[in-house]
């Protein structure tokens, strides 16, 4: 049995461990839509593009976001869950898609 104190304290633990996580999946991805634009840059002739240039996708960009938010989501309830809370039956089911949203990823980083 954990104090509040320790139980906070691991939380943020957790928390700061997934954020560096995602920063660094962001990381990889930013890397792969620059090497992209580079790759694109060469193919094309002065073509000025302003932000678009800079982003793989935007629809891909977003919807790869979409897919981070709802596995950060489904890390906070398993955390719930490891706390010993009680989840609604949406956030159970939730948790069953991990595995789905994880393929979803992958297939968008493709």
């Amino acid at each position: 049995n954990m104090s509040k104190a320790a139980l906070k304290n691991k939380k943020r633990k957790e928390a700061a461990k997934n954020k560096v996580k995602t920063e660094k999946d962001k990381e990889d991805v930013l890397a792969a839509a620059a090497t992209m634009n580079h790759n694109n840059h060469n193919n094309q002739k002065n073509n000025y593009q302003g932000a678009a240039g800079l982003l793989a996708d935007p629809d891909k960009e977003k919807k790869i976001r979409e897919v981070n938010d709802k596995l950060a989501k489904i890390q906070k309830l398993k955390a719930q869950v490891a706390e010993g809370k009680t989840l609604e039956k949406n956030q159970l089911e939730s948790l069953t898609k991990e595995q789905e949203l994880l393929d979803e990823l992958k297939a968008l980083k493709l």
